[in-house]
């Protein structure tokens, strides 16, 4: 029996030792592009979780799930009785006249009688105590004028600051975009603690983010043209780079870059598979690349 500590066993081992290390290292290079290259799914550009500003029963909802809304279009209201009797209150009381009117005439009595009496003192027949009453009243009446004025026009602020609750108890979307979900029906109660009515998404544009080695998202910048292909059949859309993240993650060594596709009319779907299609300039710094001598595909 040959013995295991020969020459001819140690160059054995010494080759299977090289064939176990290139096996490591094809399984590194390879983790290394998979990590480069792999794919991912479109998103809509934005998701909101439109929520009531105040707690409240919904009285009603003006949308279905799938609907298209516009920025700013109410999407349901809370129950909003008791403001709206407030706010009728406040508006008589900024409109009312009584009081202005009484202060008005009041004001042009003590002025007329003022006017009469410094004539008569100047001739010495007015007591001048009396005059000096009378300018004192005169002061008053107009002094009372403002503090009718004033008080009006708290009202109108008070009207003012009711308006704004009623607004408040209006849901709208903050975009426009298309509801995917409705949390909550009509005669539900909206509590603080959960205050979500609705889930808007906008779809007029969809996002794709893809992580890149750093020597590509080095030779990338945001605004660059590029395209993706979009779903397992593989369309080719065009598309722009609108994000690249200033750090590489140090565990995949890779580039975050998020990319937006222009989708006004809705004609492509979110959460579909997508690949990134580089510029030429980017392809010598790729280990995978495209059979197209013009690009290179991110995700095969």
């Amino acid at each position: 029996m040959r013995s295991q500590n020969s020459p001819r066993a140690g160059k054995e081992l010494a080759v299977e030792f090289s064939r176990v290390a290139a096996v490591i290292i094809g399984l590194f290079a390879a983790t290394s592009v998979s990590a480069q290259i792999s794919d991912t799914f479109t998103e809509p550009y934005e998701t909101i979780e439109v929520s009531a500003a105040e707690s409240g029963l919904i009285s009603q909802v003006d949308v279905q799930e799938g609907q298209r809304v516009k920025k700013g279009q109410r999407l349901g209201q809370l129950d909003n009785r008791v403001l709206m009797q407030s706010r009728r209150m406040a508006q008589l009381r900024s409109q009312s006249m009584g009081k202005l009117n009484v202060a008005k005439t009041n004001l042009a009595l003590t002025e007329r009688r003022l006017g009469n009496l410094r004539p008569l003192q100047a001739e010495g027949h007015a007591n001048p105590n009396e005059v000096a009453d009378a300018e004192a009243e005169f002061q008053r009446a107009q002094a009372n004028l403002e503090v009718v004025q004033d008080e009006r026009a708290e009202h109108a602020i008070e009207v003012e600051r009711i308006e704004s609750q009623l607004e408040l108890r209006e849901i709208r979307t903050p975009i426009d975009g298309v509801i995917t979900k409705l949390h909550r029906k009509q005669g539900e109660y909206l509590t603080v603690s959960d205050a979500r009515f609705a889930t808007v998404v906008r779809l007029s544009q969809l996002r794709a983010k893809f992580f890149i080695s750093t020597s590509v998202a080095e030779r990338l910048k945001t605004e660059d043209a590029v395209h993706v292909l979009l779903g397992d059949r593989g369309l080719r859309v065009p598309a722009r780079i609108d994000y690249i993240s200033p750090v590489t993650d140090s565990q995949s060594g890779t580039v975050r870059i998020d990319v937006l596709i222009e989708n006004g009319n809705l004609k492509y779907r979110s959460g579909i598979r997508c690949k990134l299609v580089l510029p030429k300039t980017a392809e010598s710094h790729v280990a995978t690349k495209s059979s197209s001598p013009k690009s290179l595909v991110i995700g095969e």
